[in-house]
């Protein structure tokens, strides 16, 4: 059998390792959850390489002739974790494949070029979705452009989810319309406005016409990525 490990720490601040087990039986894969468990202060290499060796044992399984490999992500304690397994016993450290193309596309447009329209975006989403009356005003933008249809809200990125950074541009992208309308209402509103000499917090985190174009570059650079992990989750 080969086995996956993870690690993550909840929003309440508490850190937890899961350890799951794959093997196959008769051509078919199975996999079963071998340990979850809190960890207290951290999650260690050396900590989880304790709960693999517990959990081994409470199920009776042999690590030294039963277990072919690890498989997780390329995290500091992860490393650890596989140097003190592979070097107590003859087993192999592989690295998620889906992971290391999650890497591998974060760096693809880490430059100055991208990066900025990508932060002006992610400025951008943060506030709209913060905010009850920025999300009613791109939804009234929305129905004006397509009656009858549901409005859009923007996604948010979460960097330990895959995808979210090419879902959340993919998103941004298709509500560009009604972005740029929203912006253009929003400078109306101030020259009509004598009182407001200065551009609302909206009208300032609006993206320009070039921040679209460089994240529909974005798009596309990330959307091979993004189908190949997809068929490597099946």
């Amino acid at each position: 059998f080969s086995i996956t490990v993870d690690h993550w720490t909840s929003m309440a601040n508490d850190n937890y390792g899961a350890i799951t087990l794959h093997f196959i039986n008769n051509f078919k894969l199975h996999t079963i959850i071998l340990s979850f468990m809190k960890h207290q202060g951290g999650c260690s290499g050396e900590e989880l390489a304790n709960q693999l060796y517990t959990s081994l044992g409470s199920w009776g399984l042999n690590i030294k002739e039963q277990l072919i490999a690890i498989v997780s992500d390329s995290c500091s304690n992860m490393n650890r974790f596989g140097m003190i397994v592979c070097d107590d016993h003859e087993v192999q450290h592989h690295y998620c494949t889906d992971h290391l193309l999650h890497l591998t596309a974060l760096k693809s447009f880490a430059n100055d070029t991208c990066i900025e329209p990508l932060s002006a975006l992610k400025a951008l989403v943060n506030f709209i979705n913060s905010s009850p009356q920025s999300n009613a005003k791109l939804a009234d933008c929305q129905k004006k452009i397509h009656p009858g249809k549901r409005p859009l809200k923007l996604l948010n990125e979460v960097r330990t989810r895959w995808w979210s950074t090419y879902t959340m541009i993919q998103r941004a992208i298709k509500l560009q319309q009604a972005l740029t309308m929203m912006k253009r209402n929003e400078i109306m509103m101030r020259q009509q406005n004598r009182r407001q000499l200065q551009p609302s917090k909206l009208e300032q985190l609006c993206l320009k016409e070039q921040d679209f174009d460089t994240l529909g570059f974005m798009e596309d650079l990330l959307a091979p990525f993004a189908d190949a992990q997809r068929c490597l989750e099946g």
